[in-house]
């Protein structure tokens, strides 16, 4: 695991990290410490198994390919045509019957899962434990239910066309499959949990050598107890058992226990055990086989042991606690502690319950995230370290605390819940303004920022206090400070574009996935200078790298003054309501993606909402509703770049509704006596906005009014579930989807729908206007199937139609596609005459060309530009680390530098410059550093750069 994720990106690995790190995670963690969070949760059984419960189709294909495959990966290009012939092959199988026992009821628990299926076209988790029961009762395994599932009376009910995109692209956002590359790549800690899962105690590879070592009279034996054929060599019989799923466990049962231990001592394995754990000894020696018999081993076992603390529970209170868990959390724990883990979930309780282990090593073994929800389910407080909620949890007898969960309920039951909740919260509110403690340093605050009100003054000083802020710390600080701050993430927001109008913000925003960290500056002006000074070291760090920087990118622009003019234009144009695209059309080598993130950073400087959608292996834009959920997950607000910012727009348009109310009405959130009526009169207003949204997503508004209650009651789970429906996510339960009042998951003929109400939110907040940047069309173009291309033109051109006709207002759409991207009428663009000749002017002349027609023209760098782009690369480098790098490496050496890299390019140096400017930064790191050495003495043959020999065949080839 910790091989993969070493090779995740920045922003990719945050999104892996969403649903997985604990919620006290709400600070930015240093990477490695992310990706251990991320490990740990990817190799818990319950995460995975949670992920596999709710998976659908052809998922048992898509894994068994990966851990058959060499390494566990697999090229993602065919993976697809091997992915339906698998499942192909399963299905005709399956419907022949043949190698299957004639002694199971396979036709009675098909008949049942094609039940499940058709109720709703899933299997919810009351069916999913209804079919586990029946599998039990049946002798069937979960591997014969997956086998079940591709029968062809079950398949015709699932298999859509997109049921392959569907299972896959959830696999990738849960992490149990990863991308590297163009690879897919199945973990080794995943795989087990996989297998775990599924009931395959052994690779089919594995239990071949272990049938291979048992005697031919044995095997026949196992083939007459599970009613199969008996001839055959014992090639044959082997694999008669391995495919016919008779589990590893059930064929040594078979076996009679001399045998067995006969079998053991042949492997040096202990013998004097009772047959189930012989039975279990030889699975796992065939499994992960190890020296057994570690003297020192046996001996830290034991020291661990009579360290073990006694427990505080009784029986009988312990198994009251561990009846909260889930079946596949005791076999977290089990598996943890190396104890047996078959069985009913009772069995497992007893077999806990039995073990030698304190309630805290436990309950130690799950993630922090199960203990949360167990605590919640038995009323007590959620937050905390790990330690200290397995410390709540085990500090009250599990019946006193179901006495006072019911006590707490009894009360509630004759009024609706979020009335109550409400209520509670006034008075909790009214208590807290009436003994609101004293804020340190209020006076201070109040002279340096005068044009803040109030309760903002209040929460500043609090955060010059704290020195950092999470958001619960500032929901906690506004409530106990009785400022009455419903919605806090937008009020630090407004809070923060004030101080930012008036040039003297003390407050550093940082993000960690959809959480802010508020961190105070002690002296602003220093501190932008700093920055900086550690601005112009992640520009180099990015020019060393051979990537774009992402921010301060005027620093490094050279030419192309036309074309960002124009730019610039446009976003002042399509701030008046209109909308418009524009492609951006250059050689490889050109500055596009440079452009592009030089108008990223250009428009949220300027108020705008930016979404950068990268096409890749994984984002083809053949499926408008992929695009829509890739436009989700790039969406950034000028008050946060560093994550996904859907739930900062709502949060800001929640907010403009209850000022606009609050100014209406003369009302106060810092009155609890106001606060009750204005609640009201904001439900209200929103429900009257949100009808006019119906017209464009029906579902939109009530998910959307679903998102408001829940932030306003604090249920974050709830809040979670309608921001992930309307950011596109598929895999919501259908609980989920009644609990937000919307059905179904967004089709593609609702994506552009969802972006005309997303912008009518925009357009009601502080926000200017959207601007989408689809990046790497070329990647397109390179797909091998005609099929997939057109529709990826086809999202294209009705996205472009859309703005083109002003049915996106106050969007900008901007694209890049390289020139043979524009020409192959073979592959590229104009190969769609649809998309084509919306997008291609006229040829009038060669000699010019107008920056108001769709396609904007780069220019490339000439040996001037290259020299001026050097100098200033050189200059931003001493001021990153405060060096005279202008004497130590003069004009001169530039330009002799320049020279050598000239005659390896020659025509195509002017698309060369990332080998070039990569080759520029070593050797001023050279000179920094070892100020003995002359520059020219660092200077080395591009020809001898594989990455710069890489880029000029790659033009030549063009």
């Amino acid at each position: 695991m910790s091989d993969v994720l070493s090779q995740y990106p920045e922003d990719a690995l945050d999104k892996l990290a969403r649903d997985k790190l604990d919620e006290i995670a709400n600070v930015r963690l240093p990477r490695i410490v992310l990706e251990q969070e991320i490990a740990t949760a990817l190799g818990s059984f319950s995460y995975v198994a949670g992920v596999l419960s709710e998976s659908r189709p052809p998922t048992y294909a898509i894994l068994k390919l990966l851990m058959e495959a060499t390494n566990h990966t697999m090229e993602a290009v065919g993976f697809r045509e091997k992915v339906l012939g698998r499942t192909d092959e399963v299905s005709d199988w399956v419907g022949s019957g043949e190698g299957l026992s004639d002694r199971k009821n396979y036709e009675l628990y098909r008949a049942m899962v094609r039940a499940a299926w058709e109720d709703d076209e899933r299997i919810d988790e009351r069916e999913g434990r209804m079919l586990e029961a029946l599998r039990e009762l049946l002798g069937l395994s979960m591997r014969e239910h997956l086998l079940m599932e591709h029968h062809p009376d079950v398949r015709s009910i699932w298999d859509s066309g997109r049921a392959y995109e569907s299972a896959r692209n959830y696999l990738l956002s849960r992490g149990v499959v990863m991308a590297v590359g163009d690879r897919y790549i199945l973990p080794d800690e995943v795989r087990i949990q996989v297998r775990h899962y599924w009931g395959m105690e052994l690779h089919d590879a594995d239990y071949r050598r272990l049938l291979a070592e048992l005697t031919g009279r044995q095997l026949r034996d196992i083939l007459e107890v599970n009613g199969l054929p008996l001839s055959g060599t014992k090639e044959e019989r082997v694999d008669r058992i391995v495919e016919g799923l008779v589990p590893p466990s059930s064929a040594l049962d078979q076996i009679a226990i001399s045998d067995l231990k006969n079998l053991a001592r042949s492997f040096d394995l202990k013998v004097s055990l009772s047959k189930a754990e012989l039975v279990s000894q030889v699975i796992e020696a065939f499994n992960q086989p190890q020296p057994v018999g570690d003297q020192g081993e046996v001996e830290n076992e034991a020291e661990r042991l009579v360290k073990e603390p006694l427990r505080q529970l009784t029986k009988e209170q312990l198994h009251d606690l561990l009846s909260n868990f889930s079946g596949n959390q005791l076999y977290e724990i089990l598996a943890s502690l190396g104890l047996a883990r078959s069985g009913s979930k009772s069995d497992r309780v007893d077999r806990l319950i039995g073990s030698r282990y304190s309630e805290h090593t436990l309950f130690n073994q799950l993630r922090r995230k199960d203990i949360v929800r167990a605590c919640r389910k038995l009323g007590l407080a959620v937050t905390g370290l790990k330690n200290e909620l397995i410390e709540r949890l085990c500090s009250e007898p599990a019946a006193q605390l179901t006495e006072t969960v019911e006590e707490l309920v009894a009360p509630l039951a004759a009024t609706e819940d979020f009335q109550v909740r409400e209520q509670v919260t006034f008075q909790a509110d009214a208590e807290a303004l009436s003994s609101a403690p004293e804020t340190p340093g209020l006076d201070s605050i109040k002279r340096a920022y005068p044009s803040l009100n109030e309760d903002e003054q209040i929460m500043l000083a609090l955060a010059r206090e704290a020195r950092s802020l999470n958001e619960r710390d500032v929901e906690r600080l506004a409530s106990r400070h009785g400022l009455g701050w419903m919605l806090p993430k937008a009020r630090m927001a407004d809070m923060l574009r004030k101080l930012s109008a008036d040039n003297m913000s003390p407050i550093r925003i940082r993000s960690t996935g959809a959480a802010n960290i508020y961190e105070w500056v002690d002296n602003p002006d220093c501190s932008r200078q700093q920055l900086d000074r550690w601005a112009a070291r992640d520009i180099v760090d990015a020019l060393r790298q051979g990537v774009v920087p992402e921010r301060h990118l005027d620093m490094m622009f050279v030419g192309q003054e036309g074309a960002r003019n124009h730019l610039i234009d446009q976003l002042e144009h399509v701030a008046t309501g209109r909308s418009t695209f524009k492609f951006i059309r250059g050689a490889y080598g050109s500055g596009k993606s440079f452009m592009m993130s030089w108008l990223r950073d250009a428009a949220l400087n300027a108020g705008f909402a930016v979404s950068t959608v990268r096409v890749s292996a994984e984002m083809s834009l053949a499926d408008l509703s992929e695009f829509y959920l890739g436009l989700m997950d790039g969406l950034r607000v000028p008050e946060k770049r560093g994550a996904s910012s859907l739930s900062d727009i709502l949060e800001a348009w929640l907010l403009t509704m209850q000022q606009r109310t609050e100014q209406v009405e003369g009302l106060s959130t810092r009155r609890p006596a106001d606060r009750e009526y204005l609640v009201q009169l904001v439900r209200e207003r929103i429900q009257e906005q949100l009808s006019q949204l119906a017209s464009h997503d029906p579902g939109f508004a009530p998910a959307l009014g679903a998102f408001y209650e829940a932030r306003l009651v604090g249920d974050e789970e709830k809040a979670m579930h309608a921001r992930a429906w309307l950011r596109g996510e598929r895999s919501l339960p259908n609980a989920a989807l009644k609990e937000i009042g919307v059905k179904g998951n967004l089709e593609p003929e609702q994506v552009l729908p969802r972006i005309r109400a997303l912008l009518e939110i925009i357009e009601s907040t502080h926000l200017r206007g959207l601007v989408i940047l689809i990046d790497e069309l070329e990647l397109v173009r390179r797909r091998p199937h005609k099929n997939t291309r057109d529709r990826a033109y086809e999202t294209l051109r009705a996205l472009i139609d859309e703005v083109g006709e002003n049915r996106l207002p106050r969007c900008l759409l901007v694209s890049t596609g390289t020139d043979t991207f524009f020409d192959d009428r073979r592959y590229g663009l104009a190969s769609y005459e649809a998309l084509y000749h919306r997008v291609c002017a006229p040829e009038l002349t060669e000699s010019f060309q107008s920056m108001r027609q769709p396609v904007i023209f780069l220019e490339g760098l000439n040996e001037e530009r290259l020299v001026e782009l050097a100098k200033r690369a050189r200059s931003i480098h001493a001021q990153a680390y405060e060096w005279p790098a202008e004497q130590r490496f003069d004009d001169a050496d530039l330009k002799a530098l320049i020279s050598k890299w000239t005659d390896f390019g020659g025509e195509c140096i002017d698309r060369l410059p990332r080998p070039f400017l990569r080759q520029l930064v070593h050797v001023l790191d050279i000179c920094e550093e070892n100020p003995q050495i002359s520059a020219s003495e660092c200077f080395a043959d591009p020809e001898d750069d594989p990455q710069a020999n890489l880029e000029l065949m790659r033009l030549v080839g063009t």
